[in-house]
């Protein structure tokens, strides 16, 4: 019934021993997206340790996550395809709401929630909040105002193959920081009237990788999704003569705040006072590569 569908790249060091307990109808792909390290050997052993699992690898020498989940929905063999994510974690309880949504709504789609897990120390100025994904609603039911992301989404195979697959144009290459490839996905089956719900009871634990844990990583991130935004034909959100206007005072005020408030470090200073500049930039960067 279910295909969950591991995208990886140079993961090897954390692709988790999901301890999965054994379904019916249940299989694990995972897609090789033409990784430099032990990732096959990873795969390997992880199969051999869990008789009981039904686990496919496959080699995608063509980079791109977008690719890489194409890839696995075509040689998954199940209806339901759960796009997980390499650093994700899961329990016995994820897959229990899995079946819960699948067997008791009528969703095409629908998504999850996600907290934050760290392997190395978490650096301090980074928020309590930070790699934790909400939602607003409290129960199962249509999408609304919430967002499904691609680390935890479950689709129909033969919706995506109407929805002609993931955008290849976006979403990661590598390390190459590219986003909006589920945002475009979700907004295409909305013009085709397929039904989105969200589970808030459906949860992962997401691994915040270290990469993350420099101010450097951030900003490309926030100029990556201003850039994809526009490239979407999003609207800009942030009024932009008010952010340009105002930024020397949120320069000084966060400078203050800096140098006065114990737990308020040179990092929070930075990205408190140029977060919206790096989004504003890469916005209007899309569009002239648009």
């Amino acid at each position: 019934m279910v295909s969950i569908i591991i995208c990886t790249y140079n993961r090897n060091a954390i692709l988790a021993d999901y301890g999965l307990p054994f379904y019916e109808q249940l299989e694990i792909v995972v897609v090789d997206n033409n990784s430099t390290d032990e990732t096959n050997e990873v795969v390997s052993n992880f199969s051999k340790n869990h008789p009981s699992l039904f686990v496919k690898y496959i080699l995608e020498k063509e980079q791109g996550l977008s690719v890489a989940r194409n890839t696995g929905a075509h040689i998954a063999k199940y209806e339901w395809l759960f796009y997980l994510d390499d650093d994700g974690l899961i329990k016995e309880d994820t897959l229990h709401e899995l079946l819960i949504t699948i067997h008791q709504y009528n969703f095409d789609i629908f998504g999850g929630v996600y907290s934050a897990f760290y392997l190395w120390e978490k650096p301090k100025w980074l928020s309590a909040d930070f790699g934790v994904k909400k939602v607003a609603a409290k129960n199962i039911g249509p999408l609304e105002s919430d967002t499904i992301e691609g680390g935890i989404m479950v689709i129909k195979k033969s919706v995506l193959v109407d929805l002609n697959f993931f955008n290849t144009d976006k979403g990661m290459i590598g390390n190459k920081l590219r986003y909006s490839e589920e945002t475009d996905l979700i907004k295409r089956a909305a013009l085709k009237n397929y039904k989105l719900g969200i589970n808030p009871n459906f949860k992962m634990e997401h691994i915040v990788g270290i990469q993350k844990y420099k101010i450097k990583y951030h900003f490309k991130s926030m100029f990556a999704l201003g850039r994809d935004k526009s490239i979407l034909g999003e609207k800009l959100t942030i009024p932009i003569w008010r952010t340009i206007s105002l930024l020397p005072f949120r320069i000084l005020k966060y400078y203050f705040k800096f140098l006065f408030k114990k737990d308020f470090y040179f990092e929070n200073f930075l990205w408190y006072s140029f977060n919206n500049t790096s989004y504003l930039i890469g916005f209007f960067y899309g569009k002239i590569i648009k």
